[in-house]
């Protein structure tokens, strides 16, 4: 089994010695010197379009997996398992030992979850400094390594990967096969589907052009990113590498596309390898820095180290960590450190949570109530009055009542697969259709009478799900207008209320009476969960979350719960005041679940490990936040019932 360790190694001492990109008989040296010429780092330029398409490419030959050096390949079969696995461990110091079996244990991980940020920049090294000797005027830095054992793989800095789908990351590659050593300078599809490797810098003379030191530190600079404000399928990723012979970036990949990661890193050295490890002395980094899209600016890390300085090195045995010995980032959005003396440990730091509340455009008394992200990047709500309304991310809101019948009640709403939004009408019977132009259509037959439909959801089948209060029914749409209702396995009086799409290609029901959560595939076969679900829980809302769990809301527990599809429930309930009336919940963009607290005037963020935070600064007395949704900008938006607003959450 492959394990993620510290490592040894100096990764410019790999490439100089001209191992880039093809084997060396025999081991490598255990030292070397460079030159300790200080190179200033550059002022990051606007990295616009134009500016992007305008720079020189460094020189690559692709590379196929199916190429490298069997060690190599441990990079793309543990490179996720092992962020997954350590994510869950507790930290604990590293002491300087070497991980012992089953261990892991990584050095100088930056983790930032969502936010603006879609780019990173920093120059890093990875180092073992023995001797400083002089050469005529020119200081040398004598750097060591030890050559690793057979069988051996590890990836060296840089490896700097934003956060919110970015596709590229560049690497140092270091294998041992036991007959030859490679080093690699690679650029990492993570959009790939397998971490695939496409494309070495392969001379090892121009390698060198990337090679700065900076206060005595060798290492390279790179900035990963896309100009993208909400990056999408479409996005275009780039890897730069400057080259500080000629004063300038070169692109070193350049790729379209978005991939699963959610969450950035920046990791100094990490081993993927059987058996022991050499300890590892010290880490450096400097310059890193975070790019803003929202803002198109780069925003600095903070160390509160010692040295007052954002060039660290760490000891072994230190209880220093490389960056914020607090854990805190930049500006004020969710951003950890882990400790370079400890395991791998994620632990996301609480944001300052930005509440800003829209009114303008939004009649007195018009009960606003669910809320969906449209196709058109706008939101949309319903209005118990009778209306659906519209506000862009910039909070102008447009309310529509034309074609909804009187009496109607709009109650949930969803985007639908057809490209426009479909609601439910309470009070009207019927499910309503709104096209992104504001046209209504109405469609009543097949729905029973007296049914309430309430909540409503895209499914996979291509057509829209909603549930009926009063029938203790299931009910189908087609694009088409065509409604078949299923009651067969759903409890009597149970009170369908919220429904979801699960990742199971099942729709995801709560019960609000009955204290269940039911299941219906799209044949119509229903399964009813109440094991692990309080009595009185009131099951409310639910929504599909990040960790590929169903969370919902208990209006009458107080609770939120979390149900996986084989149907095992877990509550929650540390942290969330009593009374306070939960109702909305949705997956934010930042990894966690968000909630709604109707009584409470509160806003609440759970962690995927239960952790609750409530947030009410920003919101007006007795506002009545009902539902919440993550729209196209990366923000949750809610709707206020009781105030006549629709709050915007950033998280």
């Amino acid at each position: 089994m492959a394990y993620l360790r510290a490592k040894t190694l100096m990764l410019p001492a790999l490439l100089l010695l001209g191992a880039c990109g093809g084997h060396v008989s025999g081991s490598i040296p255990n030292t070397i010197n460079i030159t300790a010429h200080t190179d200033a780092l550059p002022k990051l330029p606007h990295f616009t379009a134009a500016y992007l398409a305008s720079l020189s490419h460094a020189r690559m030959q692709s590379v196929a997996p199916s190429g490298l050096p069997p060690a190599a390949l441990l990079v793309q079969r543990a490179l996720n398992a092992a962020v997954k696995r350590e994510s869950a461990k507790p930290a604990g110091p590293r002491r300087g030992s070497s991980a012992g079996s089953g261990d892991s244990e990584a050095v100088g991980v930056i983790v930032n979850s969502g936010g603006p940020y879609t780019g990173i920049v920093g120059f890093q090294t990875a180092y073992t400094p023995f001797t400083v000797p002089q050469t005529g005027t020119a200081p040398q830095i004598q750097v060591g390594f030890p050559p690793g054992g057979a069988g051996s793989s590890s990836m060296l800095a840089p490896l700097l990967l934003p956060s919110n789908g970015s596709c590229l990351a560049p690497t140092v590659l270091y294998t041992n096969s036991g007959a030859s050593t490679t080093a690699l300078f690679v650029a990492l599809d993570f959009c790939g589907g397998t971490y695939d490797f496409v494309g070495t810098i392969n001379d090892s003379s121009a390698v060198q052009q990337y090679i700065g030191t900076v206060n005595g530190l060798p290492g390279f600079y790179t900035v990963t990113l896309t100009t993208d404000k909400v990056p999408t399928s479409t996005s275009t990723w780039y890897l730069l590498v400057y080259n500080f012979a000629l004063a300038r970036f070169d692109v070193l990949a350049s790729k379209v596309g978005l991939s699963s990661n959610k969450t950035g890193l920046a990791l100094f050295i990490g081993q993927f390898a059987q058996g022991q490890c050499p300890l590892t002395p010290s880490t450096a980094a400097t310059g890193m820095q975070l790019y803003n899209a929202t803002s198109g600016a780069f925003e600095a890390l903070a160390p509160t180290m010692p040295s007052g300085t954002t060039s660290v090195v760490v000891p072994v045995g230190s209880s220093d960590s490389c960056f914020n010995a607090d854990m805190t980032g930049p500006a004020s959005f969710t951003f950890s450190v882990l400790n370079a003396n400890s395991s791998w440990q994620v632990t996301p730091v609480p944001p300052t949570v930005s509440i800003s509340e829209f009114s303008s455009g939004i009649s007195n008394g018009s009960g606003p109530s669910g809320i969906a992200a449209g196709p058109d990047g706008n939101l949309w709500f319903t209005e118990v009055v009778g209306r659906i309304a519209r506000i862009n991310t910039s909070g102008t809101t447009t309310e529509f009542s034309s074609g909804i019948s009187a009496g109607a009640s709009p109650s949930g709403i969803t985007a639908g697969p057809d490209g426009n939004l479909w609601f439910t009408e309470a009070n009207g019977n019927r499910i309503g259709r709104i096209t992104p132009t504001a046209m209504v259509t109405e469609f009543s037959s097949g729905i029973s009478a007296n049914s309430y439909p309430n909540g409503i959801a895209a499914g996979p089948d291509g057509n829209l799900w909603f549930t009926e209060q009063n029938g203790s029914r299931i009910g189908r749409i087609t694009p088409s207008g065509t409604v078949t209702e299923f009651s067969s396995g759903i409890t009597a009086n149970s009170a369908p209320v919220g429904i979801t799409a699960g990742p199971d290609g099942n729709l995801w029901f709560t019960e609000l009476n009955t204290d269940r959560v039911g299941r219906i595939t799209t044949a119509g076969t229903v399964t009813e969960f109440s094991s692990g679900i309080s009595a009185g829980a009131a099951p409310n809302a639910i929504a599909l979350g990040p960790d590929g769990n169903l969370w919902f809301t208990e209006y009458g527990g107080n609770r939120i719960g979390r149900i996986t599809i084989s149907g095992t429930v877990t509550e929650f309930s540390s942290g969330i005041s009593a009374g306070a009336t939960l109702w909305g919940i949705a997956a934010g963009a930042d990894g966690n679940m968000w909630f709604t607290e109707f009584t409470g005037n509160r806003i609440g963020r759970i962690t995927p490990n239960g952790t609750v935070t409530e947030f009410s600064s920003g919101i007006s007395s007795n506002a009545g936040p009902i539902s919440i949704v993550t729209g196209g900008d990366g923000n949750l938006w809610s709707a206020e019932h009781n105030a006549n607003r629709v709050a915007r959450v950033i998280p």
